[in-house]
């Protein structure tokens, strides 16, 4: 680490608006109201953020890549060891940030660069008044009260309904989806955006873990930084499941994959020309043992084109793939690298020792040490989360959790998703509902979404998991549609492939 990086607050927000500068159009177009670069502490990033600036006057869009251009065209006219501090500085910097196709937190940065230059027009000005108070300079002191007062309504946060970026955001739904889950799942939850706190709910062993690391993979694929908070699982435990999902490791007794069909060609019933046998699979309502010698053969031609009188069931196939290697994991992980960039981090504690503070210190210390600000936070899991205040009753420890989670997607600008445990009455349901919240119904309120987990004895032999909508702030949902998702926990797959369905409330 360079000897001019200092371990504070101020340090890393002086960081974070110089990578907004040197990376982002839009962070530069919504901080020159605000931008006083004689509030920097460092003078070398005070004067890239100066170059910045003055390239997006010129040409409207930040340097990026350019900002090497602008210092070696600076250089020689500027103090040489300036010059070698701003080099040492640029260096420091794009090694935190080394590519620009990567999407960036933007109004993230640009809040943090709003609260810097306003905590420190603060601290300058209240240092000023007292020393003209000292001075008995009443109206110098009262001119720099009025200065903060046009400085405050240029840095409100305060916009118009009817102001056309704020239309355009409306309209471009595709620029405020951050990532979208594959299949049925995606049709049945909709696009994720920016500040959402996502909620799974579900009985133990029915797979949260598995659909947590799962989204966090999915949206390392879509290039987003995801950090990852484990107080459950040993990090190698969890890097093997990762490394499982993006390879599709199998162990010998996790060759049988689920697979879909069609509940006519199962029973025999189908009679159009294109199905792929002759053969009937169920008796009596039954469905055998799967062996892969079997004549029988799953068929999919009418769901595959659409054509009416497709009845959604499942089968087997055997699909062997190697066991996880060091050679293999160390191909995966470098093939997923390279196709999208090195962007999961992994923080684990023990049960129960750890709460939202200690997830922020965290945040704070992965900025400090290389510049990386979550897109996606997976929280494995909320239940588990170390009480914010010990002395509270149990309910209220439970809603202040949830709270301070929701608050936390809100002010990172990112997603978070977490889970709950459902309660032991719903092990004998067979779809999870509002009753079987643990403890505290009330964090329903805080979530933009909450997923349910739902899985009979008879499902969970098929390897299939349906997932439904208890709550969705922003999407219409029903509660009995659910997403039928086919899964292989053993090759760390939660979504082989995924259909709609309907199905029957309680009874």
């Amino acid at each position: 680490m360079t000897a001019w990086v200092r371990k504070t607050q101020e340090s890393m927000d002086e960081q974070v608006i110089t990578v907004g500068c040197i990376i982002s159009d839009l962070f530069l177009s919504k901080i020159q109201a605000v931008f006083n670069s004689e509030y920097f502490i460092n003078d070398s990033l005070k004067t890239i953020c100066k170059w910045c600036l003055q390239y997006y006057t010129d040409f409207e869009k930040a340097p990026q890549s350019h900002i090497q251009d602008i210092f070696e065209e600076k250089r020689f006219i500027i103090d040489k060891a300036e010059a070698s501090l701003i080099e040492e500085t640029l260096k420091y910097l794009q090694s935190r940030y080394t590519t620009f196709e990567e999407p960036i937190n933007e109004d993230y940065f640009i809040k943090r660069a709003k609260d810097y230059f306003t905590k420190r027009d603060l601290k300058v000005r209240m240092a000023k008044v007292q020393n003209y108070l000292e001075l008995d300079k009443l109206s110098d002191a009262e001119a720099e009260m009025l200065g903060y007062k046009e400085f405050s309504v240029q840095s409100s946060p305060a916009v118009s309904p009817f102001d056309s970026e704020i239309i355009q955001k409306i309209m471009n739904t595709e620029d405020r989806s951050l990532f979208k889950f594959p299949g049925a799942l995606g049709e049945l939850v909709g696009p994720i955006e920016r500040g959402y706190l996502i909620g799974i709910l579900g009985l133990f062993k029915r797979g949260k873990s598995f659909l947590l690391m799962a989204t966090a993979t999915l949206a390392a694929s879509c290039k987003l930084k995801v950090a990852i908070f484990s107080l459950e699982m040993q990090d190698s435990k969890i890097a093997e499941r990762i490394l499982r999902n993006i390879g599709t490791f199998t162990k010998e007794r996790d060759a049988i994959f689920p697979c879909f069909d069609c509940k006519k060609n199962q029973i025999g019933i189908c009679n159009r020309p294109e199905r792929v046998n002759e053969e009937v699979l169920t008796s009596n309502g039954h469905k055998p043992e799967f062996n892969s010698s079997m004549s029988y053969r799953p068929c999919t031609y009418c769901r595959v084109h659409k054509q009416s009188g497709y009845e959604v069931a499942t089968w087997f196939e055997e699909l062997k793939y190697p066991d996880i290697s060091s050679s293999g994991a160390r191909k995966a992980a470098k093939s997923f690298e390279m196709m999208y960039g090195n962007n999961i981090r992994l923080i684990t504690y023990p049960r129960f020792t750890a709460n939202i503070k200690d997830i922020e210190r965290d945040l704070f210390l992965l900025e400090e040490k290389e510049m990386f600000i979550p897109d996606v936070m997976v929280i494995d899991y909320a239940g588990i989360l170390k009480p914010e205040d010990t002395r509270e009753e149990r309910r209220i420890q439970i809603d202040t959790t949830w709270k301070r989670l929701a608050q936390l997607a809100s002010e990172r600008n990112c997603v978070v998703v977490t889970a709950s445990q459902g309660t032991r009455s719903a092990i004998y349901k067979k779809n999870t509902d509002q009753t079987d919240i643990a403890e505290w119904i009330g964090i329903l309120g805080h979530v933009d979404i909450m997923l349910t987990l739902n899985q009979t004895t008879e499902e969970k032999k098929e390897k299939i998991l349906r997932i439904g909508t208890l709550v969705s702030r922003n999407e219409s949902y029903i509660e009995t549609k659910n997403a039928l998702l086919l899964t292989n926990f053993g090759a760390g797959q939660v979504w082989l492939d995924s259909f709609l369905i309907n199905v029957g409330h309680n009874d």
